[in-house]
């Protein structure tokens, strides 16, 4: 009885180290998984945000065009463009910690967690 139990703890022992092992590899390619998500979504998010401040630049160099026309002067024009700019910034200074900042921080946590839980629910099916 006594090599029975010996045999069936060895056994166990054996089992438990495999175990372990095999949740350290997990915990490593989840964490190497995670890691190359968020630099993909960070590199996509550079992408768009790269894409959308070159749009506005160009669409301001049109707009100030537009305007000059309009106004048949370059410094009327691109001034009044340059005016236009310095109050909404002004606006926005003044207003990003009750609204902006705020509205920030939320989409980026709902951002993250939308992404989070919608991989648990994933691993769960």
């Amino acid at each position: 009885m006594d090599q029975r139990n010996t045999n069936d703890f060895a056994a166990l022992w054996t089992e438990v180290k495999t175990n372990l092992e095999l949740r350290g590899e997990y915990i490593k390619v989840k964490a190497v998984q995670q890691v190359s998500e968020i630099a993909a979504d960070v590199i996509t998010n550079t992408f768009v945000i790269i894409c959308f401040i070159l749009a506005f630049l160009f669409g301001s160099i049109t707009l100030g065009f537009f305007l000059s026309d309009l106004l048949k002067s370059y410094a009327l024009g691109f001034g009044g463009l340059t005016i236009f700019y310095v109050l909404l910034a002004t606006v926005v200074f003044g207003s990003r910690s009750r609204f902006i900042e705020k509205a920030l921080v939320n989409l980026a946590i709902r951002k993250y967690f939308n992404k989070y839980y919608k991989e648990d629910e994933d691993e769960k099916a």
